[in-house]
């Protein structure tokens, strides 16, 4: 992730400004970036979020269960609590996902 930041933004120094870049701090220097990219550069580090979140979710149920917890995740239309060595317990039934097409607006509605 630091090496994607890096190669779309400059390298930052300690202090968030970019190196030789003269800003005075974080705030004007991450707007002096986002004035200094095309539409296009948003748009594809846009793209590459969905792939990167899901490598570190993964990532980080991985050191999760090596430490020796368990982790709680969906699969389908039920909550299962997955255990260090793998065995799955299903929590919960839950409502099945939907599929949604891509900018569609979804109201969540709360039920208790």
């Amino acid at each position: 992730m630091k090496r994607l930041f890096q190669r779309s933004f400059g390298r930052l120094d300690d202090g968030g400004r970019r190196e030789g870049g003269g800003c005075s701090g974080e705030e004007e220097c991450l707007s002096c970036i986002k004035s200094a990219m095309s539409d296009q550069e948003i748009q594809q580090l846009e793209n590459q979020f969905p792939a990167l979140s899901g490598q570190a979710f993964a990532a980080a149920r991985q050191r999760v269960r090596q430490a020796g917890q368990t982790v709680l995740q969906s699969e389908g239309d039920v909550v299962v609590r997955v255990f260090p060595d793998g065995t799955k317990e299903i929590v919960k039934r839950i409502d099945p996902p939907i599929a949604v097409r891509r900018g569609t607006k979804v109201d969540i509605l709360w039920r208790r």
